[in-house]
């Protein structure tokens, strides 16, 4: 146990033990009382403190304001779930309005160490506009502690694209089911345009900067802008450029570069939290799983009772024929599995906001890799049939 270690290795220094909530701060108490009965040198080593200006205390969030010590041990209480994996989005007292005051206080309590103890990680913390202060300052604090990036998730600002360039790129990413923002603010910047991550809600996968043809020539910008791009990556933003005139005039290979390098970092989201991804949670976190699971039964019943299209169903079968591999067909995260025939043709979305909105959250995260890459040319046979 950390507090023994100190107490074993550091008696010199003053410790505290901080805690998000009273039932954490009271587990430990319970703990250490049995450890110094079985050691009673560290019952002696604690009771040695109590008569220094600085004596060894376990507080919670609440009760540990005006306190200082050389180290705080930090206990963040909250974890995943044992039986589901996920962090449900319940933090106490830091959800409240003044909880960002006093995870303020809680870090600011140490003067030489701070020893941050948890089992989640910044990323399990999932922010959006209707976050609390609180709650996004201890995504940023866990974020500091692994990474130690400041991060910055970038506001929304409501101002229109710079360019028609940044309009074409938007329309493209549209097309090919990712979710865009232009102008996005960060760090006293604006990004051009913010690509939404498509695992997680609100939260932005990367930036693009779109730049015109005279940013070849004006070596000023240049430096400026690669000054501004460190700072951005500073907050944890990964930067895609795109050249207009590279853009428009291979526009097939330069499609192709962003759109694998999109897939790419969305994928390494992915990989690094896989037990957050089999069922997300919506803003209603503790109940998101039910809902989900009687969403997917809700469309199998429908499916079930759905006489479909045959004509429809024809086409994307043989467009599944002629454009797919066999390894692509065979596999279970198919865009064009028998399943997902059946949902194209019970729910007929012929855009990316409706397949988004019509297609289960579990379905879309099934997919493999690389296979919304078909979703327009999908579209586009679906509304050939779509009023008739």
């Amino acid at each position: 146990m950390a507090v023994v270690d100190h107490f074993k290795k550091t008696p010199q220094l003053s410790l505290g033990v901080a805690t998000f909530n009273t039932e954490q701060r009271d587990l430990i108490n319970d703990e250490l009382e049995r450890i110094q009965k079985e050691n009673r040198w560290l019952e002696a080593a604690i009771k040695e403190t109590e008569d220094t200006e600085e004596p060894f205390f376990v507080k919670n969030l609440e009760t540990v304001q005006g306190d200082e010590r050389s180290v705080i041990m930090i206990s963040t209480t909250y974890g995943p779930d044992i039986n589901t994996g996920i962090v449900n989005q319940r933090f106490g007292p830091i959800n409240r309005d003044t909880g960002w005051r006093r995870l303020n206080v809680i870090a600011t309590r140490a003067k030489q160490r701070i020893d941050l103890f948890t089992s989640m990680k910044g990323s399990d913390i999932k922010v959006h506009p209707g976050s609390s202060r609180g709650v996004v300052a201890l995504r940023k604090y866990l974020d500091f502690a692994e990474k130690g990036i400041l991060t910055d998730f970038g506001a929304v600002t409501g101002k229109e694209p710079d360019s028609d360039f940044e309009i074409a790129v938007m329309a493209l990413l549209d097309r090919y089911g990712y979710k865009t923002a232009p102008q996005v603010g960060v760090a006293g910047f604006f990004i051009d345009i913010g690509v939404y991550n498509p695992y997680r809600e609100n939260e932005f996968l990367c930036g693009i900067e779109c730049d015109g043809a005279t940013y070849h020539s004006t070596k000023s910008i240049k430096d400026r802008d690669v000054l501004r791009q460190q700072i951005l990556e500073s907050k944890g933003w990964a930067i895609y450029r795109i050249w207009s005139t590279d853009w428009f005039k291979n526009h097939e290979r330069e499609k192709d570069k962003l759109l694998s390098s999109l897939e790419q970092l969305a994928e390494e989201f992915r990989l690094s939290r896989p037990e957050q991804l089999v069922e997300e949670e919506n803003l209603e976190y503790a109940e998101e799983t039910q809902k989900q699971d009687a969403s997917l039964k809700k469309i199998s019943e429908a499916i079930s009772d759905y006489s479909p299209d045959q004509e429809l169903r024809e086409a994307l079968s043989e467009y599944r024929q002629k454009k797919m591999t066999e390894k692509e067909i065979n596999s279970a995260g198919c865009m064009l599995s028998d399943t997902m025939i059946n949902l194209f043709i019970a729910t007929m979305p012929i855009n990316s906001n409706e397949f988004l909105s019509k297609i289960p959250l579990g379905m879309r995260e099934s997919l493999d890799t690389g296979q919304g890459n078909y979703l327009p040319e999908i579209f586009n046979i679906i509304e050939e049939f779509a009023d008739l």
